[in-house]
C-alpha cells in the first residue's frame, strides 16, 4: 500500500522506486549472523512507477515483490526512510 508520502515521489521514464527487505540478522535455524556475514537481501516492493518508454511501457505494478541486480541501484533517503531506484531492465523476477 503506498504511504502518503509516496505521492511526493516520481520514478521517471522506465525506472522504479524499491522499498528493499529488511536484512536477516540470524538465519532460519536460530544462528546469529556475525556482521561481515550479513548482506542486504536484493528483493523488495516497488512503491513508485514510472510511465515507461514510448515504445515500452512499464509492466511492474506498486506493491509487486521483486528480485533485482542490486549492483545496479541508486540508494537514497526520503523522509528518513530508505529507497532504492532502478531500471525496470534491472528487475530479474517477480515474487509470487
Amino acid at each position: 500500500m503506498i504511504d502518503f508520502n509516496m505521492k511526493k515521489m516520481k520514478a521517471i521514464a522506465d525506472r522504479v522506486i524499491v522499498k528493499q527487505d529488511v536484512q536477516k540478522l540470524q538465519t532460519d535455524s536460530g544462528i546469529f549472523l556475525p556482521e561481515n556475514e550479513k548482506e542486504r537481501p536484493s528483493t523488495g516492493t516497488v512503491v513508485v512507477i514510472g510511465n515507461g518508454l514510448e515504445d515500452s511501457p512499464i509492466t511492474l505494478k506498486v506493491d509487486d515483490r521483486i528480485i533485482f541486480n542490486k549492483n545496479s541501484t541508486t540508494k537514497f533517503t526520503f523522509n528518513k526512510e530508505d529507497y532504492l531506484i532502478l531500471r525496470e531492465s534491472d528487475v530479474l523476477a517477480l515474487i509470487k
